[in-house]
């Protein structure tokens, strides 16, 4: 997560962050799915890494939030935004591990994968960046 936040908060204008929120949205998510396979652990790490990086999602959101938020209320409002986030990240583990409960853990870990990358096209509009004009 720090590398992509770091290259993409360094490396882009905010108006090109906003455009990657889908493309590392589907980063997010797409790696996972490649452990339904036996891969060896090299891997998985791999894996596990380019999903971290595509994490930096949030940066592309963080204009339009402090955009739409008061600016005597920025402050209350990311402690918010950032508890909502932690507390939805950790709602997908306990969800998928009660999966894990019941089928392999690869499947289990593949499915986190399947469901990102389903809600990220599901709500692809929502994320698009705004258009001036």
């Amino acid at each position: 997560m720090l590398i992509g936040d770091v290259v993409v908060g360094r490396a882009f204008a905010p108006a090109t962050r906003e455009r990657l929120v889908l493309p590392l949205l589907l980063v997010t998510g797409t790696p996972p799915i490649t452990l339904i396979l036996d891969l060896p652990h090299p891997a998985i790490v791999a894996a596990y890494v380019i999903t971290g990086v595509g994490s930096a999602y949030l940066l592309g959101l963080q204009r339009r939030f402090l955009e739409a938020v008061p600016s005597n209320l920025q402050g209350q409002g990311f402690a918010l935004l950032n508890t909502t986030t932690m507390t939805f990240q950790k709602i997908g583990p306990l969800v998928f591990g009660v999966f894990a409960e019941f089928l392999p853990v690869g499947l289990a870990i593949a499915l986190t994968g399947v469901s990102s990358v389903t809600t990220t096209l599901l709500l692809r509009d929502a994320i698009r960046p705004r258009t001036s004009g």
